[in-house]
């Protein structure tokens, strides 16, 4: 795992703001910190013992996950604390972090920059169940971590997410699959009308095809669990 170093502009001011209900504040060690709508979502004193040890105390549920669901970006200071922890256990794992507003992405892209994990910013839940990027990573069963002030802040918005269901129908699966002609899945679907529910066909005695087809049917038609 490689370890997000924090990058971009070093600014000097303790406050910058703009029109969008969104400002920075700099924390004692002189760090950024986004503030949204009046909420911070990091410590003003040491953003990064913050989250030290925000994941020293929530790591255990994570442990030997291969994949990770992280809700919240913020600016990023939960997730390079989750890196050094995977790198320092020998963990291989990818990393997806879900942000509702576009706009602190925006800004963590101006003044901190990329780091080696996957963002999806701005998009509604509909929008993300229709992402293939997203239904794939969610069939590789991942664990899922919220950072605290950025899930208080879209409760409903995080709710509405882990209980969506991912698809429901042929068709559904359809829209959101690009599946291959003769391929073994758009085969099976073949013999099924677009309005089927996925669990129906899950029912049935299919043994000559292979078990993966049915594992990724109940794994796209089941509610996303989050890891306690």
């Amino acid at each position: 795992m490689t370890i997000f170093a924090m990058e971009g502009k070093r600014m000097h001011q303790q406050f910058l703001s703009d029109n969008n209900n969104l400002t920075i504040k700099y924390s004692k060690t002189n760090l950024p910190v986004p503030v949204l709508r009046g909420v911070q979502l990091h410590s003003l004193y040491d953003p990064v013992k913050e989250a030290e040890n925000f994941i020293s105390i929530n790591f255990e549920p994570l442990r030997g996950k291969n994949n990770l669901l992280i809700f919240g970006l913020g600016f990023s200071y939960h997730i390079t604390a989750l890196a050094k922890k995977l790198n320092d256990e020998g963990q291989q794992t990818s990393i997806m972090v879900i942000e509702p507003e576009e706009k602190i992405y925006q800004k963590y892209l101006e003044i901190v920059g990329p780091g080696s994990f996957k963002v999806i910013a701005g998009r509604s839940v509909s929008e993300l169940y229709q992402d293939q990027n997203f239904i794939e990573f969610l069939c590789k069963k991942p664990g899922i971590i919220r950072h605290p002030a950025s899930f208080n802040l879209h409760v409903e918005y995080y709710k509405a997410l882990l209980s969506h269901r991912a698809t429901n129908t042929v068709a559904e699966l359809r829209a959101i699959c690009n599946l291959e002609k003769n391929s073994n899945l758009e085969v099976l679907l073949r013999g099924f009308a677009p309005e089927t529910h996925l669990f129906e066909i899950a029912k049935y005695d299919i043994l000559e095809l292979d078990f993966f087809l049915i594992e990724m049917l109940n794994a796209m038609s089941s509610t996303v669990k989050e890891i306690r």
